[in-house]
């Protein structure tokens, strides 16, 4: 296996840009999703991937056919299976479409995404490469939304493309073993319609595909992506109303460039231009004719979901450069006012570099209510993960620690939930009975120690939740830095280093699964706020682009969150404490005050990580 750093949803699409996706002896899974594939296609797929060092097996499926549909390469739930097989195989590197043709797109319904979500990380902790093209279109779209991983558009290894034209093999096998931050993805014949500069992330693929997905959660409009758009055999009458279609979408409107690919066999070049021109040009954004990836004889190929920046300013060649994506705006992030009442602990970090961007008394220790519970389900995922735990495996509390305060457990008919749906109340609605069964059953003393092993000296869960905190007890529930929370954050959504001496502990999968939890964060009333996101939907970054992980926490006297956002210019790691004494609360509404100041942060995190103000 090829090394580096695990990453998560939200930052696997850096995992390709510093370290080559494979190496020679990795492990590239062959399937068919589309069209069918003759025996003969198939072995000189498999010479061509074993040529370049590769091991190489075959979806179970790949021969199979279908039964009565000739133009498919076997029913919905083979092939639906070969794919699931292939990416949730941790010894899997690459899985490589042997064609296009059609039928990709009736496979997506039926998908599980959390489980792919789970089988996504290969053993180096990155995520397992999809590489295709043409009808693999509708894959790429839905693993950019469901998955948020780097995928590549290249031509495919049994199309007789791949086996006359050794540019393209050449070239897909350099995206294969090669890096890809620098590359420069203009190819030979490339013009400038509508000069500009932009960037953001590359999408898109196939025109026809794209626009049979209209209405499809796939299908959003993506604010600021480079949109890439190419196809074969349509004629000009027809590319006009599969453009007709992406307009009235919202998709053209929202991209921040549009890259042309080949159009072969559409008929009149100068015709296709020109209907190109006729719903491009007015968009106010840059548009490049004849890229070059695609159909083409020797078609160059292009990586997804990955950023690149767009320059067509000049009067010489244009570039479209991968991996060039800043991380952050270089704007300085100003905090608003925040209420002298209160004492505030904030941190707001670059999470790409843990550079900080804004604080106030970060070193200022709060109580922190809820937050403390992020340590809690660290500890459960990783028992989890090491098979400690069983996720279905049922769980009580004690009537001692019985709590009926914040959460839905204990308004339900049955308490005894599984660990996992344990794990995920907490996440969701921070489930106090939830977390108090959880605590009870890892031991509080384990679930204490998971801060001080991370590093943490002032941060931690220090007790269970209790209906009333009597002397005696400890003096909160959790307690903690802006500092520390904002690392923890970072370091949830990014990883740890290899050189860590926590590595164990948040390993991809801990990570993968905490941050699952944490995605069902259904409480935006606080720095979330100001990101104007679904409080019940924001799984997926179909809002601008915009990957929310986040907790917060809430006592009479306090309000806390604490996150991780990921957005097409950046991706922010933050912390916001807010405590207050009791007699200034009885004199004045604080949280008035202090929500609004949160809400304004968020705001601008908003702006950040989206380079939309």
């Amino acid at each position: 296996m090829t090394g580096g750093a695990g990453t998560v949803a939200g930052v696997y699409r850096l995992a390709y840009l510093d370290t080559a996706p494979i190496v020679a002896g990795d492990h590239v899974r062959i399937i068919a999703p589309a069209g069918p594939v003759t025996a003969e296609q198939l072995d000189r797929a498999v010479r061509y991937c074993r040529g370049w060092g590769c091991e190489v097996s075959v979806g179970e499926h790949v021969l199979a056919g279908h039964p009565s549909v000739a133009y498919l390469s076997a029913s919905d739930g083979p092939r639906r299976a070969d794919l699931v097989a292939a990416w949730t195989d941790p010894d899997v590197d690459v899985v490589l479409c042997a064609r296009g043709g059609f039928g990709s797109m009736r496979l997506l319904d039926a998908l599980d995404w959390a489980l792919l979500r789970d089988g996504t990380a290969r053993r180096d902790g990155r995520p397992t490469l999809l590489a295709g093209s043409s009808d693999i279109t509708a894959l790429h779209e839905a693993f950019a939304l469901h998955l948020d991983v780097p995928t590549l558009f290249c031509p495919m290894p049994a199309t007789d493309d791949f086996d006359t034209s050794p540019t393209i093999r050449a070239d897909v096998r350099r995206w294969l073993f090669e890096p890809w931050r620098g590359r420069d993805l203009i190819g030979p014949a490339t013009e400038t319609m509508v000069a500009g500069r932009a960037a953001g992330r590359l999408g898109g693929g196939t025109l026809s595909l794209l626009a049979a997905g209209v209405g499809s959660p796939e299908a959003a409009a993506r604010s600021g992506e480079l949109l890439l758009l190419e196809d074969v055999d349509e004629e000009p009458y027809r590319l006009d109303n599969l453009l007709v279609q992406l307009d009235r979408s919202g998709r053209l409107a929202a991209a921040g460039a549009v890259v042309l690919g080949s159009w072969r066999d559409c008929g009149d070049p100068a015709a296709v231009r020109e209907v190109m021109d006729r719903y491009l040009s007015g968009l106010g954004v840059p548009v490049l004719w004849q890229q070059g990836f695609g159909h083409d004889p020797d078609a160059l190929s292009v990586p997804l979901n990955v950023g690149a920046i767009l320059d067509a300013t000049g009067d010489g060649r244009p570039t479209l450069t991968v991996g060039a994506l800043p991380d952050a705006p270089t704007a300085p992030f100003l905090l608003p006012p925040l209420d002298t009442r209160a004492r505030w602990s904030v941190r707001i970090v670059n999470a790409a570099d843990g550079a900080v961007l804004a604080e106030h008394t970060p070193d200022v220790l709060c109580k922190t209510a809820s937050i403390g519970k992020i340590f809690l389900l660290i500890e459960v995922a990783r028992r989890l993960e090491s098979g400690e735990l069983s996720p279905e495996q049922r769980i009580t509390v004690p009537p001692e620690l019985h709590v009926r305060d914040s959460g839905l457990l204990h308004m339900m008919a049955w308490h005894d939930v599984a660990i996992a749906d344990a794990a995920l109340l907490v996440g969701a609605v921070s489930d106090n009975l939830a977390t108090n069964a959880l605590i009870h059953l890892c031991g509080l003393d384990a679930v204490r120690a998971v801060a001080p092993a991370l590093g943490y000296r002032d941060t931690t869960l220090v007790d269970y939740i209790r209906s009333e905190r009597l002397p005696g007890m400890p003096w909160t529930a959790s307690c903690g830095t802006g500092a520390e929370l904002a690392d923890l954050m970072r370091r949830l959504g990014e990883g740890d280093t290899e050189e860590s001496c926590e590595a164990t502990i948040l390993t991809p999968g801990v990570r993968a699964r905490v941050l699952e939890w944490l995605a069902a964060g259904a409480d935006t009333s606080m720095v979330a706020g100001g990101m104007r996101l679904d409080p019940l939907a924001h799984v997926d970054p179909v809002e601008d682009g915009v990957v929310l992980r986040h907790k917060t926490g809430t006592i009479d006297t306090a309000r806390i969150d604490v996150g991780h956002v990921a957005g097409p210019t950046g991706r922010v790691a933050y912390a916001v404490a807010a405590n207050w004494d009791d007699d200034v609360a009885s004199g004045h509404d604080m949280r008035s005050s202090v929500l609004g100041a949160m809400d304004t942060i968020g705001e601008r995190i908003r702006a950040r990580v989206t380079g939309r103000g």
